[in-house]
């Protein structure tokens, strides 16, 4: 097991889980944080038991949380986002809300 630690926001969806795949087998330690809400348990069922990956259910919006994903970590891979681009067309505000609002509370912390 290495002794780096990344965290990786939005690990369960496609690319996340991908970049969680590569960083296990380069010799990482790895969260991953997500909501689940786009993102599927079927990306990182593989690491269940594994301890060179944690992942952690919750919400990047949440405050507590996005402190808490933090700790020990020496790079973070920021991916938690809304995918849906066609509500982008119809409700920018989501977007804004989604992907830039939660990135600068994340990074704010």
């Amino acid at each position: 097991m290495g002794t780096k630690l990344a965290l990786v926001t939005g690990g369960a969806g496609f690319m996340g889980s991908h970049l969680v795949d590569r960083l296990v087998l380069e010799g990482w330690r790895v969260r991953v944080l997500d909501n689940f809400s786009s993102g599927r348990a079927e990306n990182v069922e593989r690491y269940v038991g594994d301890e060179s990956v944690e992942v952690v259910r919750s919400d990047l919006k949440d405050p507590e949380v996005a402190r808490g994903s933090v700790n020990g970590v020496e790079v973070v891979f920021h991916f938690a986002v809304n995918p849906e681009v066609r509500v982008s067309a119809t409700n920018p505000g989501v977007h804004f809300n989604e992907n830039v609002v939660t990135t600068l509370t994340y990074w704010r912390q």
